[in-house]
């Protein structure tokens, strides 16, 4: 299993995978690591439905339909990545905003998977790291918030919520809802709902995030060649930063963590996320944080996550039975 993590970022010779869920969360969360270190980036929900269609983010976006967007987004992306040397993957999975009502299929799963475990394999003696998302914001994902972990995937975003406190059921109705009908841009319109009742500190995590690292993160952990860090995501970062997912995780699968720091040149920063034009007016609509370097951060933040030494001396107790 994953050994304890001394140096982060590896160098070179360490190969490393940046987790992204969507074509800019790479750019937009771990642009430290890629402005300065030899990595991959393997983008999860590069999929497009099999017949067009029309959804109220690819409309905001300027987008007619969604065969127009994600072949847009794909150019944005190699404008940023590969365009740029950046070695890239990308699976055909839908996003929320056009896959079926959760619970997503098993098969779904294990594309992820085996692509990832794939990319461990190809790089044969050699440890590596691969790098997730922490699921920043309020987290009702199969790492459920009161401790333990949600059984089955077939559970949908509210299934486990009855013994949370009402307020946190709320929350993940709504989240529920904005999966269910519309994606990043309903979930915007609810964390804007929020803003305005003053409850902002149940801003939701975005679904596909915490799905992609809950499928990948406890595998991780136990496997024999590959190390595991956690990033924080930006622009949700801005509303409620990662601790709190983080705390989470570090308590439901008895590991440890390291808090990391990067500088990031912003200005350098601002002109690589500036290549996803068509997702700025959506992701900060009205804030023009993303078109001010000045308003990006000065550090993007990591999680080195490790099992703790008395745990990694036994076979996990903890496991999820994804359906």
């Amino acid at each position: 299993m994953a050994t304890n993590i001394t140096t982060f970022p590896p160098g070179r010779d360490t190969p490393m995978l940046i987790v992204s869920p969507h074509l800019d969360d790479a750019v937009l969360s771990c642009w430290s690591l890629i402005d300065q270190e030899a990595v991959e980036v393997l983008t999860v929900f590069a999929g497009r439905p099999a017949a067009p269609v029309s959804t109220d983010y690819d409309r905001a976006c300027g987008y007619a339909d969604s065969d127009g967007a994600m072949s847009g987004r794909l150019r944005e992306d190699d404008a940023a990545l590969t365009h740029h040397g950046v070695s890239t993957g990308r699976l055909d999975l839908l996003d929320i905003g056009y896959a079926a009502a959760p619970p997503r299929p098993f098969h779904d799963v294990s594309i992820l998977r085996e692509a990832v475990w794939s990319w461990i394999g190809r790089h044969d003696g050699q440890r590596t790291m691969v790098l997730l998302p922490a699921g920043t914001g309020l987290s009702a994902g199969l790492i459920a918030p009161a401790g333990g972990i949600v059984a089955s995937q077939s559970q949908s975003p509210g299934d486990d919520s009855q013994n949370a406190p009402a307020s946190h059921r709320r929350s993940l109705r709504l989240r529920a809802l904005a999966a269910r009908f519309g994606g990043r841009w309903i979930a915007h319109q609810v964390f804007l709902w929020r803003k305005r009742r003053g409850t902002l500190p149940l801003s939701p995590a975005h679904p596909d995030h915490v799905w992609v690292r809950d499928v990948l993160l406890p595998g991780l952990l136990e496997h024999p060649r590959a190390d595991v860090v956690l990033y924080e995501e930006l622009p949700y970062l801005w509303e409620l930063p990662a601790d709190d997912a983080v705390a989470e995780i570090r308590n439901t699968l008895d590991v440890q963590s390291s808090e990391i720091h990067l500088p990031v040149d912003q200005d350098a920063k601002m002109r690589r996320v500036g290549h996803y034009g068509t997702q700025l007016r959506v992701l900060d609509p009205g804030g023009q944080r993303l078109t001010d370097s000045s308003a990006y951060p000065l550090i993007e933040r990591f999680w080195t996550m490790t099992r703790r030494p008395e745990a990694a001396e036994r076979p996990s107790e903890r496991s999820l039975d994804i359906r």
